[in-house]
């Protein structure tokens, strides 16, 4: 019973503890934009593996996997996925990515496979660009980068992850 009430105090402590997210775009930048897509795939109704956009210069930032466990509270075990995109200004940046297993609720996250691969690249957008957070969660190793979204090809350099 102890650990019990000990448990749920940590929860309740720990979620108090969240993390302020910023604008992507400072209210007094009034220069050239790009537009980045976070994306998901694999997706069933419990669970999908999205690719997003977590940090930009080391600041968090809104992304797809925050928006759709916010959303879906209360949904029970079905995901209603929500993909987010954001304008940010075409300047060099140190990109935080992250591509993981979204599970509807944390009890299926426990018994279902969760993958994840994250890390920092460096991202120059071009004026007016479009790009997509892209990922592969696999067995065998994981990757995430950032592609130009009407050509495909890949901007950034890959941040992957052993098996």
């Amino acid at each position: 019973m102890n650990k019990l009430v000990v448990s749920i105090a940590i929860g309740l402590m720990l979620g108090g503890c969240a993390t302020k997210l910023v604008n992507p775009t400072p209210e007094s930048y009034n220069g050239p934009r790009a537009k980045i897509y976070d994306s998901m795939m694999n997706v069933d109704s419990s669970k999908g593996d999205f690719c997003v956009l977590e940090t930009l210069n080391g600041d968090r930032i809104a992304n797809s996997i925050g928006e759709t466990l916010d959303r879906g509270r209360g949904r029970g075990l079905t995901l209603a996925p929500w993909i987010t995109d954001r304008r940010i200004p075409s300047l060099p940046v140190k990109a935080g990515l992250r591509c993981e297993t979204v599970h509807a609720a944390p009890i299926l996250a426990l018994v279902g496979k969760v993958r994840s691969v994250s890390g920092v690249v460096d991202f120059s957008p071009k004026d007016e660009g479009r790009y997509v957070v892209k990922g592969e969660l696999k067995e065998s190793g994981s990757s995430v980068w950032i592609e130009d979204k009407d050509s495909g090809e890949a901007v950034t350099a890959k941040v992957t992850s052993a098996k």
